[in-house]
This record gives structure tokens, C-alpha cells and sequence, in this order.
């Protein structure tokens, strides 16, 4: 999910990258269908099978997976070992 150009499609447990089109980031069911997109301009491409809340449960997951949140004072990952 950054600025740099590229699309990203998020499942729970990927974060896909689609190309070079403008940073649009999709949410994917579990048939890999979008969900729902988020375009940069701020528009909403709704898919089939749409539904807020399971879109929204994805999102959220995708981001405790690939963006963990850190300690402040140290900076690990709570819950993870340290080796």
C-alpha cells in the first residue's frame, strides 16, 4: 500500500501486487474476487458479494499480518519471540 505506482489486492493472508496502474488497493474474497476497491481518487468500486463488514474484517487483518504494530519503547513485535 504505498504511492509508488503500483496496485495492491489484499486477502488475508497476501498483499498482492497487480502492476504499474495508479495506487488503487482492492479487497479479495476468498473466491480472489475484489470485494470492494478503493480507487485514488477516493471512489468505491463495490464487487460482487459485497459486504462491509467482512471487507473491512480483511482489511483489518491484512494489517495485523503485514504491518504488525511494534513496541514504542523497543520496537518488537508483541506476541512474537525474540531470538
Amino acid at each position: 500500500m504505498t504511492s509508488h505506482g503500483h496496485e495492491f489486492a489484499i486477502s488475508s493472508d497476501h498483499v498482492y501486487s497487480i502492476g504499474t496502474a495508479p495506487p488503487s488497493i482492492s479487497i479479495v474474497g476468498d473466491d480472489r474476487v475484489p470485494l470492494v476497491t478503493i480507487h485514488p481518487n477516493g471512489t468505491l468500486e463495490y464487487g460482487p458479494g459485497y459486504d462491509p463488514d467482512d471487507a473491512a474484517r480483511r482489511f483489518w487483518d491484512a494489517m495485523r499480518l503485514h504491518m504488525p504494530a511494534r513496541c514504542k519503547s523497543c520496537g518488537h513485535v508483541p506476541g512474537q519471540q525474540v531470538g
